[in-house]
């Protein structure tokens, strides 16, 4: 008699549990079921753009006239990268393939000789919405930047990266830089364009050429139709005269 009732015991027992895993089945099952048919949410924790708009445009306006206006294939805004790190409360803005219009704050003459120190807007006044408290700086790659006197286009800079710094009040382009304007071409590595004196700047070398004359050095100021500043140093500046052909 104790060994039928072992025998019965380990019966119960071995049914017990047949049961209490076909429980455990049934509900592990259900909950993968509900896990697997609920929308899965892309995670942002360590996406490093903040913003990302594609086929950009942007327009400033002064009394309803233009100062400014940016297209671009794609704008982001993300994380300024130090080494390995992005830093959270530094942000960079970054236009990808963007062409930029910069208009003259009033209409000039066709005499390009006419220089006019103030002929173009500040960035400060040109793009507001880009504070320096929310942004370090705009990087735009490639770059096409026009200078235009309303409807007239007169001075055009390319370039592969342009980074338009807002604390010193200029446009750094950099990776082969081509300036027209008329039938003036300036070619040269890195060339600096500070808008509140409308004037442009090289320390590196450079080839300008105009209808008359060919010019290389290493060290270059023009305004913004290319004239010549007096302040060029001359005894680094080579002078060809070009040819009628």
């Amino acid at each position: 008699m104790p060994l039928l009732r072992l025998y019965k015991f380990i019966l119960l027992l071995l049914l017990f549990l047949v049961v209490a895993g076909l429980i455990f089945l049934l509900l592990r099952q259900d909950n993968l079921n509900t896990h697997n048919n609920t929308p899965e949410v892309p995670s942002q924790r360590y996406s490093k753009h903040r913003l990302n708009i594609k086929g950009f445009e942007f327009d400033s306006l002064n009394n309803g006239e233009k100062m400014l206006s940016i297209k671009a294939d794609n704008f982001t805004i993300e994380k300024k990268k130090l080494g390995f790190f992005r830093l959270g409360l530094i942000n960079v803005a970054i236009f990808e393939n963007a062409v930029i219009d910069i208009y003259l704050k009033r209409k000039l003459s066709d005499n390009r000789s006419n220089f006019i120190r103030d002929a173009l807007p500040s960035l400060r006044d040109a793009l507001p919405s880009f504070s320096t408290k929310r942004i370090s700086s705009i990087t735009l790659k490639p770059v096409c930047l026009k200078l235009r006197n309303r409807d007239s286009l007169f001075t055009q800079i390319t370039s592969k990266v342009a980074i338009i710094r807002l604390k010193k009040h200029n446009i750094l382009f950099k990776g082969n830089v081509q300036v027209v304007s008329g039938n003036k071409r300036l070619y040269t590595k890195c060339l600096t364009l500070l808008p509140e004196e409308s004037i442009m700047k090289t320390e590196q070398h450079f080839i300008l050429k105009t209808a008359q004359k060919k010019m290389e050095g290493e060290k270059l100021t023009v305004d913004i139709f290319l004239n010549l500043e007096q302040e060029n140093d001359k005894t680094g500046m080579e002078s060809n005269t070009v040819g009628k052909r």
